[in-house]
């Protein structure tokens, strides 16, 4: 059990940083405008969450299959969910931000 929440920070740390990527190729191609920057946050958050769950459900599996022990199913779980979905908040907002207040966001 002491491997889980490095597990689960690693996912959220990995979709941060390709997001991050994508939404830098974006803002020097210029496919993505700063004044649509609610779509673009509110749409990462809704990928987030729905690869949170997905990447849950199976995980969650697995936690059971081995550990046998629903709390800590329903922690990984939930944790997976909300780790996910921060980040790609956060991942998208950290560009965005950047190119708002004039700064380089790479």
């Amino acid at each position: 059990t002491a491997l889980l929440p490095g597990a689960v920070a690693a996912v959220g740390l990995l979709l941060a940083g390709w997001l991050v990527a994508s939404l830098l190729r974006g803002l020097t191609l210029r496919e993505i405008t700063l004044r649509h920057w609610a779509r673009v946050v509110f749409k990462e958050f809704s990928t987030g969450l729905l690869n949170g769950l997905g990447v849950a459900l199976v995980t969650c599996a697995g936690v059971y299959v081995w550990s046998g022990s629903t709390g800590i199913v329903l922690v990984i779980g939930i944790s997976m969910v909300l780790s996910m979905s921060i980040a790609g908040v956060a991942g998208a907002l950290i560009p965005i931000l950047l190119s708002m207040l004039g700064q380089d966001p790479a």
